[in-house]
């Protein structure tokens, strides 16, 4: 009866988060954490192999399967007496009554030797099975027959675990740190004077013409948390943050081209600069394009040493269209009304979301295959936005403004799943935040940012477990979701393995891939853990192959790192 009841729960919560997840809008869910080294270094994929506290977040119906064991009473045979200590005292017993028995018949005492006779026999038929037995009975736990990774011998568990991480979105780092190293103060107010004045003016009008793409941004994610887990039954606390950084405005009137002179005195400082090496030829912009800066009032000799000055500072044809409308605006206002570089407001939206969760879990084995179960959260959330002047600032001083302003607000969450197994393989399902929790915007300056709902979200995943310690897993979100950056949507397909060296050494790698987006390749993980009688140290690691610039440095496009620390037995 009442397994019959968990089933009929359990229906009733796949229909709900079916009924939530398709009628959600205008909602995001974070864009990827890991919780727990060893889910990084196989990639994440662990939805159907969570072995810990960390199925709170993988799948809480990993908790049915905590402490699950065959428990039989089985016969236990005691021995009374040693052996040979028997056996040497009915030996003297044996002798002594041959003695007796010969004494009797010389004294002629016939009947009783013959008693004595009887007894000799039956003594001789026990001594048949000299060892005298009881038996009792005893519990014994063993592990069942589609245990696959050994859960039934996890029951009380605790763990911590802390990690950060960052994804660069195309070119937005690079083209802060371009701007920052541009000296404004070389620019000259009133004129072209020199080499540097003529390749700086090019550099920015192609950052600016690039910085405000849709695709342009940087995100910092960083999580930490503990857990304490008994049997079925776990609680924890989490922290989640992620900040996201993109450039919404371009200023092109304060670009250090004003004063007294005009386009055409503009044309003829730039054509009096001279360049170490110049080809004389025009050869990055097309024909329409130099008819466009011609007609803006430069001439063909200007033209030509912004072009020469343009390949000199790296300028690409690449968007090359949007970079000369740039210069054609800079050349028509030469003489209008304008500032110094210091003065431009071109500015970047840092948006952020912090969220502290505790979570209490429950699963729930239905029988020794099935088993399913769920997470009720208080949530803590507070969702950040503010507004900088990109100018002077390179991309890691612009994140450093990203806690400036905030709004607090308080919810709660639901998480369900379900895990099912067989000899080798495991399946399971997890749906987050069943419920769309919602989370208020702060408003800065006049700007109301936008208020925070977490998107349901679904995974599911299927473990090979050939043995206890080599497990394949590969897991799918089953529903895309928006991101807290706007136009980035996130939908991943993770594989990993993990290899139990000698019983306290473990192994892992995978790797992951966003199907929804096309920015960022493949992203591989590794890590290595240690099992020292019970404590577990575990370190992982993650990193593109693709390479872009922040903070004037090469790095990784998207690279994690995370250390757990935990106890189980």
């Amino acid at each position: 009866m009442v397994g019959k009841l968990y089933r009929v729960m359990f229906v009733l919560l796949i229909v709900f988060c079916l009924i939530q997840i398709f009628a959600a809008q205008d909602a995001f869910c974070f864009d990827r954490f890991f919780v727990g080294s060893r889910a990084l270094g196989m990639a994440g994929a662990n939805v159907a192999s969570v072995n810990d506290n960390s199925a709170q977040y993988y799948n809480p119906a990993a908790f049915g399967f905590f402490g699950m064991r065959n428990r039989e009473r089985v016969p236990v045979k005691e021995e009374n007496k040693d052996k040979n200590q028997v056996e040497g005292k009915d030996m003297d017993k044996e002798a002594q009554s041959d003695l007796d028995a010969f004494a009797d018949e010389v004294k002629g005492g016939t009947k009783e030797a013959k008693k004595k006779e009887a007894a000799k026999e039956a003594k001789k038929s026990k001594e048949k099975n000299p060892m005298q037995e009881k038996t009792r009975s005893k519990t014994t736990n063993t592990k069942l027959y589609v245990d696959n990774n050994n859960l039934g011998a996890r029951d009380f568990r605790v763990g911590a675990y802390a990690g950060i991480g960052y994804r660069l979105h195309e070119n937005l780092g690079q083209l802060l740190d371009d701007l920052s190293s541009i000296d404004t103060l070389e620019l000259s107010a009133d004129t072209m004077e020199d080499e540097n004045d003529l390749k700086n003016i090019v550099k920015v009008a192609e950052v600016l013409n690039k910085i405000d793409s849709p695709g342009n941004a940087i995100t910092i994610n960083a999580s930490a948390g503990g857990s304490v887990g008994m049997g079925h039954f776990a609680i924890g606390g989490y922290g989640f943050l992620q900040a996201n950084a993109r450039v919404i405005s371009v200023d092109t009137t304060n670009l250090g081209i004003s004063g007294s002179i005009n386009p055409a005195d503009f044309s003829n400082d730039i054509e009096a600069v001279v360049l170490p090496g110049d080809d004389g030829l025009t050869s990055l912009f097309n024909s329409t394009q130099v008819t466009q800066l011609q007609t803006a009032g430069l001439s063909l000799a200007a033209i030509q040493n912004l072009d020469f000055a343009a390949r000199q500072a790296g300028v690409t044809q690449t968007d090359l269209q949007g970079t000369v409308d740039i210069l054609d605006a800079v050349v028509q206002q030469a003489g209008a009304a304008g500032g110094d570089l210091e003065d431009n407001t071109t500015s970047a939206s840092l948006e952020g979301f912090g969220l502290v969760e505790i979570p209490l879990s429950y699963g729930k084995a239905l029988n020794e295959n099935l088993s399913i179960g769920g997470n009720i959260k208080l949530m803590q959330g507070y969702v950040y936005g503010t507004e900088v002047v990109v100018f002077n600032k390179d991309s890691g001083d612009i994140l450093d403004d990203a806690d400036k302003n905030y709004q607090e607000s308080t919810s709660f969450g639901v998480d369900v799943g379900a895990m099912y197994r067989i000899k080798r393989v495991n399946f399971g399902i997890v749906a987050r935040n069943i419920n769309s929790p919602e989370f208020d915007g702060p408003t800065v300056a006049g700007r109301k940012f936008n208020d925070v709902t977490l998107d349901p979200s679904v995974t599911a995943g299927v473990a090979f477990i050939p043995y206890e310690g080599f497990t394949l897993e590969a897991d799918y979100d089953i529903t895309k979701q928006e991101t807290l950056f706007p136009g980035y949507d996130s939908q991943y397909f993770s594989a990993g393995a993990e290899w139990l060296f000698l019983r306290f050494l473990a192994l892992r790698a995978g790797a992951y891939k966003n199907m929804a987006e096309s920015d960022i390749g493949l992203v591989y993980t590794a890590g290595i853990g240690l099992d020292l009688i019970g404590v577990h140290l575990d370190l992982a690691g993650a990193y593109s192959s693709d390479e872009g610039t922040f903070d004037g440095s090469e790095y990784p496009l998207e690279s994690y790192v995370q250390l757990k620390l935990s106890f189980g037995f």
